[in-house]
């Protein structure tokens, strides 16, 4: 049996919550947690599962506070905001990029990944960046259509 082919999934924090199954316009402002992956051989309920079972070792809640501004993207041209106190997401990040990969999935781009993984929030015209500090207490997994698959409280 073949396995129908779905838009690529990504994991990120919305700072909106927007619930499950909302078809976004545009991106929220977010903190990316896990960079565009193939399902591959994995189902979505396999990877909520996965993400909720490697979520739990990180405390429930956890807050960050903002830091500088810097240019991110293949050009440098992508204005962002910088996120300090970054273990706990490094340690999330990690987790989820093992153990997604461990049920098969495969990532599409590995450039700002594992060890170059630099959390930030990417500025959007006329929306200002939360003050810090900000509560990460929900993760998201999102198709590349921008599709809400799944809020996930932590």
């Amino acid at each position: 049996m073949t396995k129908p082919n779905f838009p690529p999934l990504m994991v990120f924090h919305d700072f909106e919550a927007n619930p499950s199954g909302t078809k976004l316009a545009e991106w929220p402002l977010h903190i990316t947690i896990v960079p565009f992956f193939d399902l591959a051989s994995a189902t979505e309920q396999q990877v909520v599962d996965v993400i909720m079972a490697n979520s739990r070792f990180v405390t429930k809640s956890f807050e960050v506070t903002t830091g500088d501004t810097a240019m991110y993207g293949p050009n440098g041209d992508i204005p962002v905001t910088r996120i300090n106190n970054t273990e706990t997401l490094q340690v999330l990040h990690l987790g989820l990029m093992n153990a997604l990969g461990g049920i098969g999935c495969v990532f599409l781009d590995l450039t700002y990944a594992k060890d170059n993984y630099s959390p930030h929030i990417s500025h959007k015209l006329g929306v200002d960046i939360p003050s810090s500090p900000i509560l990460v207490n929900s993760l998201s997994l999102v198709r590349e259509d921008k599709r809400i698959i799944r809020l996930m409280e932590l």
